[in-house]
């Protein structure tokens, strides 16, 4: 009965599904019922809440398509693929709580994206000329504890890189804001782009301000 949010439910039988099996597989079948249920109510309270925030408040969305970009195709599984450029964001424009609204709104666009028999997204994160200016601690740190609450289970492939000296530095301090269910779909890649064409199945795929 909760999972109806106006007409609109928050998640599919086949998304249930895929929950319940991998905390199954990951924690056992005698924790698996509790766990899922856990789970999926904490993700409905707080799904609820932040959309009722989002769509409660005047705030405006201030993401652009240089640091977070849904890709027109679909990878060759059929998950939507998410790109994003973390040296192309501002963060003087944000505090913490719009910081974290507008991956919300972000991923909630994704979702609307997800076919009835997909439930996870791809995500390639470029991090090209990425640095600790574009790193805040306390953003990280409420995103990276709030996000997974939300969206569980929602990350099937996560490709990183490239390997700058930059990224080099930076990456310990992320790691350390990623959930362990996070940290094992990461792939850290020399060349993004090329693990990128191998999930699109071709490089024309990928739209050209990508990687440039």
């Amino acid at each position: 009965d909760n999972n109806n949010n106006n007409d609109r439910l928050l998640f599919t039988d086949f998304y249930i599904d895929h929950v319940w099996n991998t905390l199954k597989y990951r924690n056992g079948e005698k924790l698996a019922f509790q766990t899922t249920l856990e789970t999926l109510q904490n993700c409905l309270s707080l799904r609820k809440q932040y959309l009722e925030s989002i769509n409660n408040t005047n705030h405006n969305f201030l993401f652009d398509e240089g640091y977070a970009q849904w890709c027109p195709n679909c990878d060759i599984d059929g998950r939507p693929v998410l790109f994003i450029r973390p040296s192309r964001i501002n963060l003087s424009l944000y505090d913490k709580e719009s910081y974290l609204l507008d991956h919300i709104k972000l991923l909630e666009a994704g979702i609307g994206k997800l076919h009835s028999d997909i439930s996870t997204f791809t995500i390639c994160v470029d991090t090209t000329d990425m640095s600790f200016a574009h790193i805040d601690v306390p953003f990280l740190f409420h995103l990276g504890t709030i996000i997974p609450k939300i969206f569980p289970e929602r990350f099937s492939r996560i490709l990183i890189g490239p390997l700058s000296w930059r990224f080099r530095v930076t990456w310990p301090v992320v790691l350390l804001f990623l959930s362990k269910q996070v940290r094992t779909s990461v792939t850290i890649m020399n060349d993004p782009k090329l693990g990128l064409t191998e999930l699109l199945g071709n490089e024309n795929l990928i739209p050209k301000h990508w990687f440039s």
